[in-house]
């Protein structure tokens, strides 16, 4: 992707650490950042530092070992700004490990 600006970015584990600094960078190219964690205190200070670039952002607090809560950061994701362009799964999670291919939604 060469133009970055008015496409969509979403990161997961977004309210601190790397994550937050991708929602910055992003934010900075002029892309729209859906920005997910699970915790909402780190992700509405976040949401207001990449908010304070310019950028539109939406933040939706979101647990990525929850199906149901992935499938709700997708849905809001859409339903503010269309399709995704960027998608950073940046998020900590301890789980099972291997090829991709071979991981299940329990996993």
């Amino acid at each position: 992707m060469q133009d970055f600006e008015g496409k969509t970015a979403v990161i997961t584990g977004s309210g601190s650490g790397m994550g937050l600094a991708f929602a910055e960078c992003f934010g900075r190219e002029g892309m729209n950042v859906v920005m997910a964690d699970i915790e909402e205190k780190a992700l509405r200070v976040g949401a207001a530092r990449v908010e304070a670039l310019g950028a539109s952002v939406l933040p939706v607090v979101t647990d990525v070992s929850d199906e149901s809560s992935m499938d709700h950061l997708g849905e809001a994701t859409r339903e503010a700004f269309g399709n995704a362009h960027l998608i950073c799964l940046n998020a900590g999670v301890a789980a099972p490990t291997g090829p991709m291919e071979t991981l299940t939604t329990n996993d």
